[in-house]
């Protein structure tokens, strides 16, 4: 926390402390938008008045701030010791923009005190009447409880007139907290905990709310801890200093009422407290002694910011994370490939999936109605992953197109002005056809004995888009059944000209193994093709195998795979087997109408690719 009582200042700089007080003073000029500031650095700054005796030496004990405002000289000092450990002063070159990273909360400070140079001149009118014997003793401890509501205001107030100073005051504010904090606790039994944590939820959350300081999870521990103290009565602290926050520069009257608000409720008049007995003294401290552990994560948090390190950090762990990523994404494609190698490409092995106990039990001639619904699916298919002709308004220099009269205007001026003429006049529509990228089309058909009396229905309209598919030029097709094992039914290089018949005598549901092979075998992760997931069920599923199916459901929409999910016999009571994931397409058809199930397979699978 930064102070502004004193008229004077005993801080001589010298050397190189003197050569980085002029540079910052050439500064302060566009921080504070003022130019009669002057800004003086040594290790010896930041004492006000009160810090000496009658005789100008030092006394013990003496509290050094952060920063010192002296408002009347226009002298705006500045602890040395903010510079960190180690640096060497001829680094610190205040007029390289660059350089200021390297001590974001000196720079922080240098910002605040702007801020109280910009905003603050309200103090100078209290300062008069307590000169002039005006204020009573209990209004100056009113006008110290401002001087803390002052803190957020003048950020807020920096915030608005130098929006990129945030980072900066940022983490000075979490830095000078941290050291309030740990001299709070050091020195506790001359302290009333209840000041501390109002205190601390005013420079915290108070900056929150200005805008100065971003909300954490170290910054939510303080608010717990206030409400843990405060109860209903840390609503009415917030409620204070956001009014603070709003106040204008030139009212004296009105902060001083502020701080009369916050100084009866939390007995804080912005100086060191005395020893006060208070409830749960000991919990509190104990309280505060973990808040200290989070203020230090804070405040390496918040200067990691304003120096870039946490914006360096971030780029390698994407880094790092991608590189994990696709080692993961190439493991899971390669167990994908030999997931189709086994369903796919498994000789007559009885221990295979794709061995004696395939659930088709024969396959019959399509129907007429079958044979249309597939015509039509194949034309409302290429309609909707065809991409529309790309068109291009240009201008020309004769037909064909159409004569636009302003330009045809602009073109005669020129040439009686005798410059060369430049303006097309011709308006025409260039078209040109887009690529069509490549179909790729997977059914997964649901076998388990719950889907039985759909099963017809839904083998029907799985089998008529998949003759749609066969009939679109360069498609590539495959269709499995999944229960207890992983069937394939229709292979990328099958042709499709009977209709197969299944039996659902499976009890379980491997839909995970189900979407392995048909990835593998058709390559879905991979982009350039117009790609088509279908899942024919009947929406009962083992509820430990959701989180799975949910995984690999969003890891191929991500990837660009366009799903549909149709419960083929759902009922209400059945949603909730239905996966929750954005942007899968979900159908759940009444129980017991079968007719219809073919015909909406093939629109809800053409409405799927769609969009």
């Amino acid at each position: 926390m930064t102070r502004h009582f004193g008229t004077s200042t005993r801080c001589v700089p010298e050397g190189e402390w003197l050569r980085i007080s002029g540079d910052m003073t050439q500064v302060i000029d566009k921080l504070s938008g003022r130019d009669d500031l002057i800004v003086k650095i040594a290790p010896d700054a930041g004492y006000e008045d009160s810090a000496f005796d009658q005789q100008g030496d030092l006394v013990d004990d003496a509290a050094q701030e952060s920063g010192v405002t002296f408002l009347e000289s226009g002298i705006v000092e500045l602890n040395g010791n903010l510079i960190p450990d180690g640096m060497k002063l001829t680094d610190v070159r205040p007029l390289e923009h660059g350089n200021r990273k390297r001590y974001p909360a000196l720079w922080g400070v240098l910002s605040h005190e702007a801020g109280h140079g910009r905003h603050t001149g309200w103090l100078l009118e209290l300062k008069r009447r307590s000169d002039r014997g005006e204020l009573t003793r209990v209004q100056q401890d009113w006008a110290g409880a401002a001087l803390l509501l002052e803190e957020p205001r003048v950020e807020a107030g920096q915030i608005r007139f130098r929006p990129q100073d945030q980072p900066w005051l940022q983490a000075a504010a979490t830095e000078i907290t941290l050291r309030e904090l740990t001299e709070a606790l050091e020195d506790g039994k001359n302290l009333d905990k209840k000041h501390v944590v109002a205190r601390m939820c005013l420079l915290t959350h108070g900056r929150i709310d200005a805008g100065s300081m971003e909300s954490t999870y170290e910054t939510d521990r303080l608010e717990e801890l206030g409400r843990q103290v405060f109860g209903d009565d840390y609503d009415k602290m917030r409620e204070i200093w956001l009014e603070a926050i709003d106040a204008p520069d030139g009212d004296p009257d009105l902060m001083l009422d502020l701080g009369r608000r916050w100084f009866e409720l939390t007995g804080d008049n912005g100086g060191h407290p005395t020893a006060q007995q208070i409830e749960n003294a000991e919990k509190v401290m104990q309280a505060l002694g973990e808040m200290l552990g989070e203020m230090q994560k804070l405040s390496g948090y918040s200067s990691g910011e304003a120096s870039g390190e946490n914006g360096e950090k971030r780029r390698r762990d994407r880094l790092a994370k991608a590189v994990r990523d696709n080692r993961k994404e190439s493991a899971r494609q390669k167990d994908a490939r030999k997931q189709a190698d086994k369903v796919f490409h498994a000789g007559p092995d009885p221990d295979s999936t794709a061995g004696l106990d395939s659930p088709v039990t024969g396959y019959r001639d399509p129907t007429g109605q079958e044979m249309s619904l597939a015509r039509s699916t194949r034309r409302a298919l290429m309609t909707a992953y065809s991409p529309e002709r790309a068109k291009t308004l240009t201008y020309a220099d004769l037909p064909p197109g159409r004569l636009n009269a302003a330009r045809a205007r602009q073109a005669a001026a020129l040439r009686e002005m005798g410059f060369p003429e430049s303006i097309s006049t011709v308006r025409r529509k260039e078209r040109r056809r887009v690529p069509v990228p490549p179909l790729k089309v997977a059914i997964a058909q649901d076998v388990s004995g719950s889907q039985n009396a759909a099963a017809a229905a839904t083998v029907s309209g799985a089998w008529s888009l998949a003759k749609a598919a066969e009939g679109i030029m360069d498609a590539q097709l495959a269709m499995v059944t999944f229960g207890d094992a992983v069937h394939a039914v229709i292979g990328p290089r099958d042709r499709v000209p009977r209709v197969p018949e299944l039996e659902t005598p499976s009890g379980s549901h491997h839909l995970h193994e189900a979407l392995e092979a048909l990835e593998g075998e058709l390559g879905l992760m991979r982009t350039g093709f117009a790609r088509l997931l279908v899942i024919l069920t009947d929406g009962i599923h083992e509820k430990g195998q959701i989180d799975a199916r949910k995984a690999d459901l969003t890891r191929l929409l991500r990837s660009g795979v366009k799903i549909l999910w149709f419960v083929t016999d759902g009922s209400d009571s059945w949603r909730k087997y239905t996966p929750d994931i954005r942007g899968l397409r979900v159908h759940h058809e009444s129980r017991g109408k079968y007719e219809v199930i073919p015909r909406l397979i093939c629109t809800e699978a053409v409405g799927a690719l769609k969009y």
